[in-house]
Protein backbone atom coordinates (compact mmCIF):
# COMPACT_ATOMS: atom_id res chain seq x y z
CA UNK A 1 0.00 0.00 0.00
CA UNK A 2 1.07 3.31 -0.75
CA UNK A 3 1.21 6.21 1.70
CA UNK A 4 1.05 10.10 0.97
CA UNK A 5 4.67 9.96 2.37
CA UNK A 6 5.54 7.33 -0.48
CA UNK A 7 4.07 9.46 -2.64
CA UNK A 8 5.75 12.49 -1.47
CA UNK A 9 9.13 10.78 -1.39
CA UNK A 10 8.66 9.82 -5.49
CA UNK A 11 7.82 12.93 -6.32
CA UNK A 12 10.63 14.81 -4.20
CA UNK A 13 13.23 12.07 -5.58
CA UNK A 14 12.06 13.13 -9.64
CA UNK A 15 12.68 16.64 -8.92
CA UNK A 16 16.00 15.82 -7.38
CA UNK A 17 17.00 13.72 -10.74
CA UNK A 18 16.14 17.03 -12.86
CA UNK A 19 17.73 18.75 -10.43
CA UNK A 20 15.19 21.08 -9.47
CA UNK A 21 16.01 20.79 -5.83
CA UNK A 22 13.46 24.15 -4.76
CA UNK A 23 10.67 21.53 -5.61
CA UNK A 24 12.40 18.54 -4.27
CA UNK A 25 13.21 19.86 -0.68
CA UNK A 26 9.75 20.35 0.63
CA UNK A 27 8.19 17.12 -0.92
CA UNK A 28 10.97 15.12 0.98
CA UNK A 29 11.09 17.08 4.42
CA UNK A 30 7.30 16.56 4.53
CA UNK A 31 7.97 12.64 3.28
CA UNK A 32 11.00 12.49 6.16
CA UNK A 33 8.52 13.59 9.15
CA UNK A 34 6.07 11.59 8.42
CA UNK A 35 8.33 8.33 7.73
CA UNK A 36 9.86 9.43 10.93
CA UNK A 37 6.43 9.46 12.91
CA UNK A 38 5.77 6.11 11.44
CA UNK A 39 8.78 5.10 12.77
CA UNK A 40 9.61 3.94 9.35
CA UNK A 41 13.37 4.16 9.38
CA UNK A 42 14.69 2.87 6.26
CA UNK A 43 12.52 5.42 3.95
CA UNK A 44 13.14 7.89 6.48
CA UNK A 45 16.82 7.28 5.82
CA UNK A 46 16.13 7.16 2.19
CA UNK A 47 14.89 10.87 2.29
CA UNK A 48 17.56 12.08 4.67
CA UNK A 49 20.16 10.84 2.25
CA UNK A 50 18.57 13.52 -1.01
CA UNK A 51 18.18 15.88 1.68
CA UNK A 52 21.74 15.73 2.91
CA UNK A 53 22.91 16.01 -1.09
CA UNK A 54 20.43 18.69 -1.58
CA UNK A 55 22.23 20.83 0.91
CA UNK A 56 25.44 19.74 -0.14
CA UNK A 57 24.89 20.96 -3.70
CA UNK A 58 23.83 23.95 -2.40
CA UNK A 59 26.76 24.16 0.42
CA UNK A 60 23.77 24.65 2.59
CA UNK A 61 26.61 23.57 5.37
CA UNK A 62 24.13 24.51 8.65
CA UNK A 63 21.72 22.26 7.20
CA UNK A 64 23.72 19.32 7.07
CA UNK A 65 25.09 19.97 10.56
CA UNK A 66 21.44 19.92 12.07
CA UNK A 67 20.39 16.96 10.00
CA UNK A 68 23.85 15.12 11.33
CA UNK A 69 22.95 15.98 14.85
CA UNK A 70 19.37 15.22 14.30
CA UNK A 71 20.25 11.61 12.91
CA UNK A 72 22.93 11.20 15.80
CA UNK A 73 19.94 11.72 18.35
CA UNK A 74 17.96 9.19 16.35
CA UNK A 75 20.92 7.02 16.59
CA UNK A 76 20.78 7.14 20.17
CA UNK A 77 17.25 7.71 21.03
CA UNK A 78 15.61 4.65 19.15
CA UNK A 79 18.84 2.33 18.85
CA UNK A 80 19.24 2.22 15.40
CA UNK A 81 22.01 1.76 12.90
CA UNK A 82 22.38 4.14 9.97
CA UNK A 83 22.92 2.53 7.09
CA UNK A 84 25.61 1.77 4.18
CA UNK A 85 24.17 4.68 1.80
CA UNK A 86 23.70 7.16 5.08
CA UNK A 87 27.60 7.28 5.60
CA UNK A 88 28.32 7.11 2.14
CA UNK A 89 26.25 10.40 2.09
CA UNK A 90 27.54 11.77 5.02
CA UNK A 91 31.03 11.64 3.47
CA UNK A 92 29.76 13.55 0.29
CA UNK A 93 28.56 16.24 2.16
CA UNK A 94 32.25 15.85 4.10
CA UNK A 95 33.93 15.97 0.55
CA UNK A 96 32.24 19.09 -0.65
CA UNK A 97 33.36 20.99 2.78
CA UNK A 98 36.81 20.13 1.61
CA UNK A 99 36.94 17.71 5.08
CA UNK A 100 38.38 14.61 3.40
CA UNK A 101 39.66 13.10 6.51
CA UNK A 102 36.11 12.53 7.70
CA UNK A 103 34.92 11.50 4.40
CA UNK A 104 37.30 8.90 4.01
CA UNK A 105 36.47 7.69 7.49
CA UNK A 106 32.45 7.92 6.44
CA UNK A 107 33.44 6.07 3.26
CA UNK A 108 35.07 3.36 4.97
CA UNK A 109 31.95 2.94 7.19
CA UNK A 110 29.84 2.62 4.39
CA UNK A 111 32.35 0.08 2.73
CA UNK A 112 32.37 -2.00 6.11
CA UNK A 113 28.42 -2.01 6.40
CA UNK A 114 28.28 -2.49 2.02
CA UNK A 115 30.68 -5.40 3.02
CA UNK A 116 28.62 -7.01 6.07
CA UNK A 117 25.17 -6.70 4.18
CA UNK A 118 26.91 -8.43 1.45
CA UNK A 119 25.26 -5.27 -0.54
CA UNK A 120 27.68 -4.73 -3.50
CA UNK A 121 26.20 -1.46 -5.13
CA UNK A 122 26.63 -0.08 -1.93
CA UNK A 123 30.29 -1.15 -1.82
CA UNK A 124 31.08 0.25 -5.48
CA UNK A 125 29.94 4.00 -3.96
CA UNK A 126 32.07 3.42 -0.68
CA UNK A 127 34.89 2.82 -3.05
CA UNK A 128 34.75 5.71 -5.56
CA UNK A 129 34.02 7.61 -2.42
CA UNK A 130 37.33 6.71 -1.36
CA UNK A 131 38.71 6.74 -4.43
CA UNK A 132 37.82 10.44 -5.15
CA UNK A 133 39.02 11.27 -1.04
CA UNK A 134 42.40 9.72 -2.30
CA UNK A 135 42.99 12.27 -5.31
CA UNK A 136 41.50 14.67 -3.30
CA UNK A 137 44.95 14.14 -1.13
CA UNK A 138 46.97 13.10 -3.83
CA UNK A 139 47.59 9.64 -2.77
CA UNK A 140 47.22 8.94 -6.32
CA UNK A 141 48.50 5.45 -6.08
CA UNK A 142 46.04 4.50 -3.17
CA UNK A 143 43.08 6.16 -5.81
CA UNK A 144 43.81 4.39 -9.01
CA UNK A 145 44.19 0.87 -6.40
CA UNK A 146 40.47 1.88 -5.47
CA UNK A 147 39.67 2.61 -9.02
CA UNK A 148 40.73 -0.88 -9.72
CA UNK A 149 38.80 -2.63 -7.00
CA UNK A 150 35.74 -1.01 -8.28
CA UNK A 151 36.31 -1.95 -11.69
CA UNK A 152 36.41 -5.79 -10.47
CA UNK A 153 32.55 -5.63 -9.05
CA UNK A 154 31.50 -3.30 -12.23
CA UNK A 155 32.23 -5.72 -14.08
CA UNK A 156 30.10 -7.78 -12.29
CA UNK A 157 27.32 -5.13 -12.27
CA UNK A 158 25.05 -3.18 -14.62
CA UNK A 159 25.13 0.23 -13.31
CA UNK A 160 26.06 2.58 -16.14
CA UNK A 161 25.47 5.60 -13.79
CA UNK A 162 28.51 4.17 -11.57
CA UNK A 163 30.36 3.18 -14.77
CA UNK A 164 30.74 6.78 -15.64
CA UNK A 165 31.40 8.11 -12.78
CA UNK A 166 34.42 5.60 -12.05
CA UNK A 167 35.45 6.65 -15.68
CA UNK A 168 35.59 10.21 -14.81
CA UNK A 169 37.34 9.87 -11.50
CA UNK A 170 40.22 7.44 -13.21
CA UNK A 171 40.52 9.77 -15.68
CA UNK A 172 40.83 13.13 -13.13
CA UNK A 173 43.53 10.69 -11.53
CA UNK A 174 45.64 10.43 -14.60
CA UNK A 175 45.71 13.75 -15.95
CA UNK A 176 46.22 14.83 -12.59
CA UNK A 177 49.60 12.55 -12.87
CA UNK A 178 49.88 13.80 -16.61
CA UNK A 179 49.02 10.98 -18.48
CA UNK A 180 46.77 12.70 -20.84
CA UNK A 181 46.94 9.77 -23.28
CA UNK A 182 45.57 7.01 -20.95
CA UNK A 183 42.91 9.62 -19.26
CA UNK A 184 41.53 10.21 -22.87
CA UNK A 185 41.12 6.73 -23.74
CA UNK A 186 38.95 5.84 -20.30
CA UNK A 187 36.94 8.68 -21.57
CA UNK A 188 36.44 7.22 -24.72
CA UNK A 189 35.63 3.87 -23.70
CA UNK A 190 33.13 5.07 -21.01
CA UNK A 191 31.35 7.45 -23.84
Amino acid sequence: MTTNADRLLEIGKLYCDRGDYTLALPNLVSASSQFLLDKNYNSYLRCIQLILRIHAEREENDQITVIKENLHDLVIRESIELNSKTYYTLGVCASFKGQVESAIDYFRRALELGLKANNQEDMCYAILGLSISYRHQKKYEEALKEIYNLNIFLQLLNIPELRAMAANSNALILMDLKKYDQALEILWQAY
